[in-house]
């Protein structure tokens, strides 16, 4: 894939992202969340602070390597994308 090709669908897809994080989680991890994950993600989304009470082998630790990666590349990368470009030749 083309580097200003990838640029551009980041770029249009990101904004996308952050408000939908199990978007996130479908598209581009292949991972479909229980209802309780998709609750407890958009109150990530919206709260800086989460609290999950559960059981064990419920799917928290999976959960939180999504989060994780939706954190880094959806609200870390939007900033890096929004610096201009330098190019080394």
């Amino acid at each position: 894939m083309d580097d200003r090709v990838l640029h551009d669908f980041l770029v249009e897809s990101i904004p996308l992202w952050q408000q939908n994080p199990v978007q996130f989680f479908e598209e581009v991890l292949s991972f479909y969340p229980d209802e309780w994950q998709k609750e407890a993600a958009f109150a990530l989304r919206d709260n800086p602070k989460v609290t999950i009470k559960s059981g064990q082998g419920v799917g928290k630790t999976v959960f939180e390597a999504a989060t994780l990666l939706w954190f880094l590349s959806c609200l870390r990368m939007q900033e890096l994308l929004q610096q201009p470009q330098h190019c080394t030749s």
